[in-house]
């Protein structure tokens, strides 16, 4: 059996962001795409979710979101689902 080859994503650390969508989660976000991670945020609001994704592409980085508010337990589950 071969070993398909790996992607430079398949090989980059995976790190999970809660808060990207404002403030020390946001920059936290940006800045470790930008160091070669695969980021997962998480945010609560939409709105705020627009912002992050302008500010990565500007910082030619990306950043892959979903909703989840860590304070909901329900929405911890759903998020993991």
């Amino acid at each position: 059996m071969s070993n398909p080859a790996s992607s430079k994503d398949d090989l980059a650390p995976v790190t999970v962001v809660t808060g990207a969508n404002s403030g020390i989660g946001r920059a936290t976000a940006i800045h470790l795409a930008g160091a070669g991670h695969r980021v997962v945020g998480t945010v609560r609001s939409e709105a705020k979710a627009d912002k992050l994704r302008v500010m990565s592409a500007d910082a030619g980085v990306s950043v892959e979101l979903f909703d989840l508010d860590v304070a909901d337990d329900e929405s911890v589950r759903a998020g993991f689902d």
